[in-house]
């Protein structure tokens, strides 16, 4: 079976080149809770949470207060949140209005 060099050189090149589309797109490899909040439009806060519970991967601590996140965390996270699973969002049933207590005046 012959081989084509040209597409087998091609399909390498274009593996390699996939791996580094992450890096390009963010710019960086480690991510701290003001960046992530800033990507997802979130408050730092609540960033810094989302990290100490472990959803963007392993924590790296830099000091004892700084703390980082990897670009691969960071892409897992986004691999599992990637929106609405059952394609529209379920409208919220209607709460029922409480009538005010009659009683004695």
């Amino acid at each position: 079976m012959p081989v084509d060099f040209n597409t087998a050189l091609e399909e390498l090149v274009e593996k390699k080149v996939m791996e580094f589309v992450p890096v390009l797109l963010y710019k960086k490899t480690r991510f701290t809770p003001e960046d992530i909040a800033e990507l997802y439009g979130i408050h730092k806060d609540v960033a810094r949470n989302k990290m100490n519970e472990g959803q963007f991967g392993e924590v790296i601590e830099i000091t004892k207060r700084r703390k980082v996140v990897t670009l691969e965390g960071l892409l897992e996270y986004e691999a599992k949140h990637r929106g609405f699973t059952s394609g529209k969002p379920e409208p919220k049933a209607p709460s029922k209005k409480r009538k005010a207590a009659v009683g004695r005046i």
